[in-house]
């Protein structure tokens, strides 16, 4: 779905249908070329016969190159002046990004429990203990209150439908470590008793990235951070679009004074992306200029 969006995508532009057009006669007209070569130079009419008396697989090839070689581009990266920090932004899985590290936004409570109302299967937290955990939440308890303990966090009684737990600030972060990656759990909303986000807020948003910078800065690695568009889905921040979210993201980490990640990777969802949630053009273009026009 996404290979074809980004083919089709801005598929009315005059300009783009000029260079498809150009791009379609320069593919027919290759491919034939080439079959007549062939013939002239090696005595073999074959290919050229395919072309003359299967025409129209011919064009449609053109179509589909055409199309390819002027498909929306889906990753971009570029680098921090004087920094070296890259800074990169790409559609796709956040966990098929090739990263050390990653951020899992999740709730106040640190719940594990996947279904539909606490922690969504489709969400990344769900696609986490699926493929890191196999479903098993035990042991990532285990590992999240650790971290807590290990801060000194205090998190304040509560309860809910599953039972008695602590509520901690919007913010914190918890730090898991497993097989050589590092994950940050980063509490992003409050929930209810039945596990539904409340008070959202873009707030915090700025919050959870700020304590983001300084987990990492005070017990994190400096290396290749991959995290989603945090506030942007379950959590249901009002205010939260995705290009915002992006563009606050790559704010927090040019604009730090000292080097939070050799590399960041903004990862876009698919479904975002086909969905039309994010001008992915614009976000190229506004990384290109904040890393060439670093502040320092």
């Amino acid at each position: 779905m996404v290979l074809w969006v980004e083919a089709t995508k801005d598929i009315g532009d005059t300009r783009r249908l000029r260079r498809m057009a150009v791009s379609f006669v320069g593919s027919v007209s290759s491919l034939y070329t080439t079959s007549v070569l062939i013939k002239d130079l090696m005595g073999i009419g074959n290919l050229e016969n395919a072309c003359k008396t299967y025409w129209p697989a011919l064009l449609l090839i053109g179509v589909v190159i055409a199309l390819v070689v002027n498909r929306e581009r889906t990753l971009f990266v570029d680098t921090v002046a004087d920094t070296g920090i890259q800074v990169e932004t790409k559609v796709g899985n956040l966990f098929s990004i090739n990263a050390s590290s990653f951020v899992i936004p999740t709730n106040t409570f640190f719940r594990t429990k996947v279904d539909n109302n606490y922690i969504r299967y489709e969400s990344v937290q769900g696609q986490f203990q699926r493929k890191v955990y196999g479903g098993s939440t035990r042991r990532l308890d285990a590992a999240i209150r650790k971290s807590l303990k290990e801060q000194g966090r205090v998190g304040v009684p509560a309860s809910d439908r599953i039972g008695e737990v602590l509520r901690y600030p919007v913010g914190t972060v918890a730090k898991v470590d497993y097989d050589g990656k590092h994950y940050y759990f980063l509490a992003m909303n409050d929930v209810n008793k039945d596990g539904k986000p409340t008070g959202q807020s873009y707030d915090n948003v700025k919050k959870a990235l700020e304590s983001l910078e300084h987990a990492i800065l005070t017990f994190g690695h400096c290396d290749t951070l991959a995290m989603p568009l945090i506030g942007t889905g379950h959590a249901a921040i009002k205010d939260a679009s995705c290009e915002r979210v992006a563009m606050e993201i790559v704010d927090e980490f040019v604009d730090c004074r000292e080097q939070l990640a050799r590399k960041v990777v903004v990862c876009v969802s698919p479904r975002d992306y086909v969905d039309g949630r994010i001008n992915f053009k614009r976000l190229a273009k506004y990384i290109e200029y904040r890393c060439e026009f670093f502040r320092g």
